[in-house]
């Protein structure tokens, strides 16, 4: 049994006495051939339910009734698969299978200026005006909040300028809402140092809405450490 519907000559059947389907359209729309194979857009389906059309990127959509949001996926005309949630493309596999997902929380930021003669005694924000990049919007005023409970990859590295060796430690941090994470060192090399690189990268656990910022701490000693332009702070939701 097989049944083809078309909008110019009607309903074509095989093994079927009478018609059911009706369609205004000037191609074949739907058709079920003799395996039991749907076809929508095609008169030959390739598989149990075989979707196609020539130019769209939307091959099938759901909209909630009541918000009129929809959801949807599709293959594009360059063979990508696109998958849209809240009306907007959220998850992109190409042709090479690459796949990207453009509203994926990731953010990497840096200073635009020296943060110079850092007080000593105090825990001090670390301060990154320029975002290199802030996909999905998570990072402002030197803090980054995760928009969904999960982990999270956060990662420092910061280029510290005229250590005073006379300081007892120096401490830099990511402080999150949940924990903090640590890198301390002594800075005393027998001289002030002229440069040094601390730096960390953490797997955090962070609930919706939690915050996370990098920290500077100086134990004694005198206020002449600088953090220079070539530090920067980054992160991604990983699961």
């Amino acid at each position: 049994m097989s049944i083809t519907l078309n909008g110019t000559t009607g309903v074509t059947t095989t093994g079927l006495t009478s018609n059911g389907i009706d369609d205004n359209a000037t191609s074949t729309a739907i058709t079920i051939d003799a395996l039991e194979n749907v076809g929508i857009g095609t008169s030959s389906p390739a598989a149990l339910l075989d979707l196609k059309h020539n130019s769209a990127s939307t091959h099938l959509r759901l909209t909630e009734n009541t918000s009129g949001n929809w959801s949807a996926f599709g293959v594009d005309t360059s063979d990508n698969l696109r998958m849209y949630v809240n009306n907007s493309e959220r998850m992109r596999i190409d042709a090479n299978g690459a796949v990207t997902m453009p509203h994926q929380p990731a953010f990497l930021a840096r200073p635009v200026s020296n943060q110079n003669n850092i007080a000593v005694g105090s825990h001090i924000d670390v301060v990154f005006g320029t975002e290199v990049f802030d996909q999905n919007s998570d990072f402002t005023s030197n803090t980054f909040t995760a928009p969904v409970a999960g982990r999270y990859q956060l990662n420092f590295s910061l280029r510290l300028q005229e250590m005073d060796s006379a300081a007892s430690y120096i401490m830099c941090k990511i402080v999150t809402s949940n924990r903090d994470y640590e890198s301390i060192f002594d800075p005393d090399f027998g001289q002030d140092a002229q440069y040094w690189n601390p730096s960390l990268g953490v797997l955090a656990d962070m609930d919706a809405n939690d915050t996370a910022r990098v920290t500077f701490f100086q134990g004694v000693g005198a206020a002449q450490t600088d953090i220079h332009t070539q530090s920067h702070f980054s992160g991604y939701l990983v699961a």
